[in-house]
């Protein structure tokens, strides 16, 4: 008799102008990460997905930077995630349909640049299921390093706190991205993976089918983690960010 497998995967799409066959290619494959999970055929999955796709401009030589960023249902995320003292009741997060999730992804649109550990630490804030039953999966994807991105140094001194909130929660992180020392020191969290692409191209030399088969086999082998101990929300401060019907502001 088969058993029951429980899993919330989150994308954490690098939307900046140079991702957007990476769009296309995550589309088309996403059922390879379901053939993954159910390679063994011992499990019945019980899953939900979403995507944060983010990307972040700057204005007034530096002076003022936007941050957009939204899922599959909420085109204004950080509002939806943090509103109402930090509460998600109000926000649709998370669908169990992967044609909401192929439908939507097709519609993304590219531009910008990155803040990618921001929108890491937002995909973490996300309403997962209870840890001692789901598997909390993020698949971070970019073709930048984290060094050539936006508000770098402030992503690099935060990487040991999110290390501790991956640990905290549970989180199975997969990352796909350039050689980055940034990246290879987050990748010293439990249980993560990073694999190392050429830079540039917006990803267009991974066989993301193999890769999210192998991602999904990865996860069915895994076990569940309860959490451990409190988790701090927004280590970035996104959620006081100033907020309007299409982006998420803050002065620098």
């Amino acid at each position: 008799m088969a058993g029951k497998g429980i899993a919330d995967v989150l994308f954490c799409l690098d939307s900046s102008t140079s991702m957007e066959p990476c769009f296309d290619a995550v589309r088309k494959h996403i059922v390879s990460f379901v053939e993954g999970l159910k390679s063994d055929g011992q499990v019945e999955w019980d899953l939900r997905f979403d995507f944060v796709s983010h990307s972040t401009s700057s204005f007034k030589a530096g002076s003022e930077i936007v941050y957009r960023a939204q899922s599959i249902y909420e085109t204004n995320l950080f509002n939806a995630l943090y509103q109402n003292h930090e509460q998600t009741d109000g926000a649709k997060l998370f669908t169990s349909s992967i044609n909401d999730f192929v439908e939507k992804i097709n519609k993304l649109h590219a531009g910008g640049d990155e803040t990618n550990l921001i929108a890491l630490d937002t995909c973490l804030d996300f309403p997962w299921r209870p840890g001692s039953d789901c598997h909390r999966v993020i698949i971070l994807l970019t073709d930048e390093p984290l060094e050539t991105g936006l508000e770098i140094q402030e992503q690099l001194e935060k990487i040991p706190d999110l290390i501790t909130k991956i640990h905290s929660l549970g989180v199975l992180l997969f990352m796909i991205g350039p050689d980055s020392a940034g990246y290879e020191e987050l990748s010293a969290a439990n249980r993560s993976t990073y694999d190392v692409v050429p830079k540039g191209n917006g990803l267009a030399t991974v066989d993301f089918k193999r890769v999210l088969n192998q991602i999904g086999k990865s996860v069915s082998a895994s076990r569940a983690q309860v959490i451990r101990g409190s988790v701090n929300k927004a280590l970035f401060g996104q959620n006081t960010w100033v907020s309007s019907s299409r982006t998420e502001m803050r002065g620098a």
